[in-house]
C-alpha cells in the first residue's frame, strides 16, 4: 500500500498583519505520505447500455438545491490563505482578496489478491472537521480516449502506470486534480472489512460468469450465475473479490452503483470502530504502511460527520473500429457533478481549468459564493476570493487578462448570462477576473 501527495501544505497561516479577531473558516487536511505504486490491471468487459436513472435525478437536484450548496458547502469548503491586495485585511471590507487553496480530494486504489485494479474511491472533503462525499468508480470504465484514440479501462491505466497513471487519467477525464492519493493491497483491506464483518448488499442484477471468460467467442453454454439479483451477504474475505468481479454483459455504470452500495455498507458498519489499529499493524511491513494509516484517517473522518454517495455520470461511448462500446464521463452531466462534490478545484494538468479571481462587488455578503458553482460547472479555479474595490458594482463583469484566456473568459460568461471583455488591470497568476454585480441575486 502506498500513498502520493502533490497537493498545498497542510499549515495556514493568518494573513500578515491580520486582526486576530478576524474569522478565517478552515478545512482540515489529511495527512498523505510519498512514494510509488504498481501493480497489473485485467481489462474489464464493456457492454452496450444506457446511462441510468440517477443522471436526470443528480442534475435537477443541483438545480433545486443550487442556493443552499452555494451559501453552506462553499463556505464550509473556503479556507484562504495570506493578506488582501493592499493590505487590507478585513475580509469585509472593499478591495479584500485572498487566496483559496482546493478542496481536498483523496484517490483511492483498492487492488486484489493478484494486484489488478479491483475499484478506486473518490472522497472529497465536506469542509469542518469531518464528513464528505464518496464516489466509486469500477476498474472497467474509461476516462476517456487514449493515444490511439480507443477507450481503455482505467484497470489498464493501473497496469500500465500503478497509481501515479490512474491519478492522472482519471484527473483528465473528471476535469479537477486530486490533491493526495493512496494504494489499499487486498491483504489490508480485507483488515477494514474483517473489522466490519459481513456485508449485506443488494444486487439489481444477476452477476453472470463464463468458465471460458477471457476468450474471443465464449461459449454462452458456459455462463453461470455468480451472484443472484436480491440480496447478498459477504463475508470479509469476499468483498474484495465482489468488488473486482465484473458479470457478463453488466455495464460499468452498474457496477459503479454496486460499488456504491458496498462502501456505504463498508462505511456504516466501521462507525465506532478503533481503525488507527489496521494502519499501526501494517505499518512494519515498509510497503503499505503509509497507505493503510492514511486511509484509516480517512475513514475515521468520513464516520465523523454526514456522508453522501454520489454516482460518477456516465454516458455510453462506441469504441473506434469496433462494435463495442464503454462508458465515459458524461461531459453534459460532469460540470454540475464536480461544482457539487469538489467546490473550489484544482488543476489536474497545467491549463486544463481556468485560474479565476472572484470578486464581490455587491453589499450582500454570499454573492460571490451564490456565483462560484456557475464558475467551476464552466471550467474555472477559483484561486482568489474576496471583494472588489466597491460593493456599488451594478453589472457583473468577467475579464480575460491574457488573450488566450478568453476562450475560458467567454464560457464563464455565458455561465453568468454577460458578455466577457479583455481586462484593463492585470493580477498576477490569474486569467480571468469575475466581478459579481447587483444584476445577480443567485
Amino acid at each position: 500500500m502506498t500513498a502520493t501527495d502533490s497537493g498545498p501544505t497542510t499549515d495556514v497561516e493568518p494573513p500578515a498583519g491580520a486582526d486576530p479577531g478576524s474569522e478565517v473558516t478552515v478545512v482540515r487536511r489529511r495527512r498523505a505520505e510519498q512514494s510509488k505504486s504498481g501493480g497489473r490491471a485485467r481489462r474489464g468487459g464493456v457492454d452496450r447500455g444506457r446511462t441510468v436513472w440517477w443522471q436526470l435525478g443528480t442534475t435537477l437536484a443541483f438545480v433545486a438545491l443550487l442556493v443552499g450548496l452555494a451559501v453552506v458547502g462553499y463556505r464550509a469548503s473556503l479556507l484562504i490563505t495570506g493578506g488582501g491586495t493592499d493590505k487590507v485585511t478585513d475580509p469585509k471590507a472593499p478591495g479584500y482578496v485572498a487566496e483559496v487553496r482546493p478542496t481536498p480530494v483523496d484517490l483511492v486504489a483498492v487492488t486484489t489478491d493478484d494486484g489488478t485494479l479491483a475499484a478506486a474511491l473518490i472522497v472529497s472533503s465536506s469542509g469542518g472537521d469531518a464528513g464528505g462525499t464518496v464516489s466509486a468508480l469500477p476498474a472497467t470504465m474509461s476516462a476517456g480516449p487514449g493515444e490511439d484514440g480507443l477507450y481503455p479501462p482505467i484497470g489498464d491505466a493501473y497496469a500500465t502506470g500503478g497509481l501515479d497513471e490512474l491519478r492522472s487519467v482519471l484527473g483528465t477525464g473528471l476535469t479537477f486534480g486530486f490533491t493526495s492519493a493512496e494504494e489499499v493491497a487486498a491483504g489490508d483491506f480485507k483488515a477494514f472489512t474483517g473489522l466490519a464483518g459481513p456485508l449485506t448488499v443488494k444486487n439489481v442484477d444477476n452477476l453472470i460468469d463464463n468458465s471460458e471468460r477471457g476468450k474471443i467467442q465464449a461459449d454462452p453454454e458456459n455462463e453461470s450465475v455468480r451472484y443472484r439479483a436480491g440480496d447478498v451477504v459477504l463475508q470479509p474475505d469476499e468483498v474484495i473479490t465482489y468488488l473486482g468481479f465484473a458479470g457478463v454483459g453488466e455495464k460499468p455504470d452498474r457496477q459503479m452503483l454496486r460499488h456504491l452500495t458496498v462502501w456505504e455498507q463498508l462505511l456504516n458498519a466501521l462507525k465506532g470502530k478503533d481503525l488507527s489499529a489496521i494502519g499501526a499493524s501494517s505499518a512494519g511491513d515498509g510497503v503499505s504502511g503509509g497507505g493503510a494509516s492514511a486511509v484509516a484517517e480517512l475513514l475515521s473522518e468520513l464516520e465523523g460527520g454526514t456522508v453522501r454517495y454520489e454516482p460518477v455520470p456516465l454516458v455510453q461511448q462506441p469504441i473506434p473500429g469496433t462494435y463495442f462500446t464503454t462508458m465515459v464521463p458524461d461531459a453534459a452531466a460532469l460540470p454540475t457533478y464536480v461544482a457539487r462534490v469538489v467546490p473550489f478545484p484544482t488543476s489536474a494538468t497545467p491549463g486544463q481549468r481556468a485560474r479565476v479571481e472572484l470578486l464581490n462587488g455587491t453589499s450582500k455578503e454570499d454573492s460571490a459564493l451564490l456565483a462560484a458553482p456557475k464558475v467551476v460547472a464552466a471550467g474555472g479555479e477559483i484561486s482568489l476570493l474576496g471583494n472588489a474595490g466597491s460593493f456599488d458594482v451594478a453589472a457583473t463583469e468577467v475579464e480575460y487578462l491574457a488573450p488566450e484566456a478568453e476562450q475560458a473568459a467567454d464560457e464563464i460568461a455565458k455561465a453568468l448570462g454577460v458578455t466577457a471583455t479583455e481586462a484593463t488591470s492585470q493580477s498576477g497568476g490569474i486569467d480571468v477576473r469575475v466581478t459579481v454585480g447587483g444584476d445577480r441575486t443567485s
